[in-house]
């Protein structure tokens, strides 16, 4: 006897690294608030809050440690 899942562990792993994805996307290129206050001040050096990117280790390691989870709650039973 078998069980199938649907989705399927890789599909599940996946869409959690997409999700990831999306997330560090949508908050890249927030405008800081003294930029949006004094735009005319072209003295402020930097326009854009700092924001983490895809390829940073944080965010690799937070989709390696998906895909351990992923992968170590998806064995059965022993017998």
């Amino acid at each position: 006897m078998s069980v199938d899942f649907e989705p399927n562990f890789s599909d599940v792993t996946e869409t959690i690294h997409e999700i990831i994805e999306h997330m560090v996307k949508s908050v890249q290129n927030f405008q800081r608030v003294e930029h949006q206050l004094f735009y005319e001040d072209e003295g402020l050096k930097k326009r854009h809050i700092s924001s983490v990117q895809l390829d940073e280790e944080r965010v690799l390691a937070a989709k390696e440690r998906v895909a351990y989870v992923v992968e170590k709650n998806s064995a059965g039973p022993l017998k």
